[in-house]
């Protein structure tokens, strides 16, 4: 297969072969995957990866394709199924390019942050991964100090696809997400520094604390226009801003414990939850708005539970846990500081989805049918995974904001400009996220 007339785009590629892995969820899942639909879900990796780039436009959105036939072929889709949403990627995705220049052990630092270099970084990782093996290479390279804060930009992409990697026991996977994280801009690299990863004190707060203190910032709207199309970067570009999250972000200490890092998963994963939720609903208001960016902080936790026990270093399992807190703090600040309507999110009542007999049959149906939006099943996983994670929750929580996820969607899409922003609940913040769920929609639909 390797012979030298072959394909660069493929030589590498094909070193990791998939084709023998068995793919096995670490959870969120339901029966119905086969044989067939195991290799079928493979193959269509395995083109995807060879055939498409990892960003499908000029302003860096990404190709979900992975992600999508993943997630669906944990809720047991089949293979008619995982096709439907493979063409629909491969109508519109962009071709991935041959390489320009070559990425090596001694200049991979030098061309971080060059979108157009996804083929030359995608080879590089590759091989890495294939020399070392996906775990090790993940800790040699996803945390060097020029790497660490990547993992989680354009809300947190990056760190999302290698927890699927590492979930399905992928290392074609892993080396992607290594890559991903590459070719981003370093917003974060400010904030995820050492000040933040090792201060111990004096002053310790638990999540919810920070959050309740970071929500009466006046600096945030004062610095931050809702008209703003990425507000997390309007903040982080301001120094002041980027001072501001970490002086309230490393407040949050997990001491050097397995107990206590145990402990501080089960908390982040929470509040994630908590603040997903929370901010989404408003009991004045009779549509719920479920914020883009704090459902990928939600979606990322579930992928980082799916990477902790791998990673044999304490130290960087902590780092791991406050790089996500610390940029989930950076989207709920830049999001509008939502007001948490907890007593709301306990009261829901779904208003189109049944609860009979099982509220959770449902909701699966409905986000595997969803075959143009990958982001409601996704979330619909994550919300599973914490329920399996922490236990049953005494208010249901889980699988009301599973509902409110969904009928959100459904009739007003994501909330894109931030939920905690009076103007996004308004007819025309809806209308402009109504756009948005159309585009997105139409996206792979042939006229």
């Amino acid at each position: 297969m390797q012979g030298q007339n072959q394909d660069p785009l493929t030589a590498s590629l094909l070193k990791l072969d998939i084709t023998d892995n068995q793919l096995k969820p670490s959870g969120a899942q339901v029966p119905g995957s086969t044989n067939q639909t195991q290799q079928t879900t493979l193959h269509l990796i395995e083109q995807n990866s060879l055939n498409f780039s990892i960003f499908f436009n000029d302003k860096g959105y990404h190709n979900h394709c992975v992600h999508h036939l993943l997630a669906a072929y944990a809720f047991g889709a089949s293979s008619d199924r995982l096709n439907r949403i493979y063409e629909k990627y491969a109508n519109y995705l962009r071709p991935r390019l041959p390489p320009k220049v070559t990425i090596t052990e001694e200049n991979w630092t030098e061309y971080l942050g060059r979108a157009d270099l996804w083929t030359e970084y995608l080879v590089f990782f590759e091989d890495i991964v294939e020399r070392d093996g996906y775990k090790k290479a993940f800790e040699n390279y996803g945390f060097h100090p020029s790497m660490l804060s990547l993992l989680y930009a354009r809300a947190f992409h990056p760190i999302i696809h290698i927890g699927y990697g590492y979930e399905f026991n992928l290392p074609l996977i892993v080396a992607e997400g290594l890559a991903q994280a590459a070719v981003h801009n370093n917003l974060l690299i400010n904030l995820i520094n050492e000040e933040l990863l090792s201060y111990n004190g004096p002053e310790k707060k638990s999540i919810l604390e920070i959050i309740e203190d970071i929500s009466k910032e006046e600096f945030i709207k004062k610095t931050i226009d809702y008209n703003d199309e990425l507000k997390q970067k309007s903040l982080m570009l301001n120094k002041e801003g980027v001072d501001l999250v970490r002086n309230h972000a490393k407040k949050w200490v997990i001491p050097e414990t397995e107990e206590d890092l145990k402990k501080a998963t089960h908390e982040l994963y929470k509040a994630c939850v908590l603040i997903y939720g929370g901010a989404a609903i408003r009991p004045d208001n009779e549509v719920t708005r479920p914020d883009f960016f704090l459902m990928h902080a939600l979606n990322a936790m579930f992928f980082i539970t799916s990477i902790l026990p791998h990673i044999n270093s304490l130290q960087k399992r902590i780092q791991l846990l406050r790089g996500e807190f610390a940029t989930l703090l950076t989207f709920y600040a830049s999001q509008g500081c939502a007001k948490l309507n907890i007593e709301a999110l306990k009261n829901y009542k779904p208003k189109t989805l049944s609860e009979e007999p099982n509220p959770w049959l449902e909701i699966i149906k409905y986000s595997l049918e969803e075959e143009a939006e990958p982001h409601v099943i996704k979330v619909i996983r994550s919300l599973m995974k914490a329920g399996e994670l922490m236990g049953p929750e005494k208010d249901d929580l889980y699988v009301k904001i599973a509902q409110l996820s969904i009928e959100g969607y459904d009739k007003a899409g994501w909330s894109l400009g931030g939920s905690g922003w009076d103007q996004e609940w308004s007819e025309e913040g809806i209308k402009k996220a109504l756009e948005f769920k159309t585009m997105w929609s139409n996206l792979g639909v042939k006229h």
